[in-house]
């Protein structure tokens, strides 16, 4: 059976705390005014539908709205949870932790009816990982290393072994103490290792296949031959050989004449019967 890891990291086993994947960091993150310069204004409404674009700051709307999709992804409401997160993007587009939690509700979505089609929730959730990466390592390591290991789960269920052990990699280099992401790390590897070997067995045995193949091909033509009369190639004759018969046939001629001279009577007078 296929060992299957969490997409999500709410799953218990594999989980970090909920306070370090959901919460936003209100208390420790000043409250920015709308008009600081620091503070790129969106132009028009239907190019930009954030009112900013710091991922270094946080806003009150922001956070609100994030605080309540927080406790309905605890009830369990995603797609409440999910419009909640819209909101708090609304209010800052480079929001990390907003995005964040938008990928990982995403991840609760999926369902066998929108599994592997176009709208998959998984592939606009990757899409999102891999977008806040490069403010998260540089703003929010904790975000930076739980979406290194979302991605790597991800991986791993799509049994991309190889990619997940580099997410699970880049995740410890940003903490080592990430268990959960070291014992995903090796179990990726075991799996990377058993696959290569069923991979060569495979090879194998297709190789030993074709050359049956191969043999048993050989061995029809074979029999295909020696089923068909052979048929001598005659070679012409040589100036020798046709002297030779040449000879023979002027002997046998010549003993011919003098078979057919015996047997023919004299010709002359007729000879008178001789006396009794």
């Amino acid at each position: 059976m296929k060992k299957t890891i969490a997409s999500v990291f709410i799953i218990a086993g594999l989980a970090l705390p909920m306070s370090a994947q959901l919460s936003m960091p209100d208390a420790s993150m000043p409250e920015q005014d709308a008009t600081a310069d620091s503070i790129v204004a969106s132009q028009t409404e239907e190019a930009v539908q954030s009112h900013y674009y710091t991922p270094s700051k946080s806003y009150k709307a922001e956070r609100n709205s994030i605080r309540r999709g927080n406790k309905l992804f605890k009830e369990d409401k995603f797609y409440e949870a999910l419009e909640a997160y819209d909101d708090a993007i609304k209010e800052n587009g480079s929001s990390i932790r907003g995005r964040y939690n938008k990928a990982v509700t995403l991840l609760q979505l999926q369902n066998e009816d929108n599994k592997g089609t176009a709208a998959d929730p998984r592939v606009q959730a990757a899409g999102i990982f891999n977008e806040l990466l490069s403010d998260a390592r540089q703003f929010d390591k904790d975000i930076a290393e739980l979406s290194y290991y979302n991605l790597g789960n991800m991986a791993f269920n799509d049994e991309q072994y190889d990619q997940s052990i580099e997410c699970y990699k880049s995740a410890l280099r940003i903490n080592p103490d990430n268990m959960e992401a070291r014992e995903n790390l090796r179990l990726a590897q075991l799996k990377k290792q058993e696959q290569e070997q069923n991979q060569d067995k495979q090879d194998k045995q297709e190789e030993e296949q074709k050359q049956d193949q191969q043999q048993q091909q050989q061995q029809q033509n074979q029999e295909q031959q020696e089923q068909q009369p052979q048929q001598q190639e005659q070679k012409p004759m040589t100036n020798s050989a046709q002297q030779i018969l040449q000879t023979m046939q002027n002997k046998e001629n010549a003993t011919r004449k003098k078979v057919q001279a015996k047997e023919e009577p004299a010709t002359g007078r007729p000879q008178p019967d001789k006396p009794w």
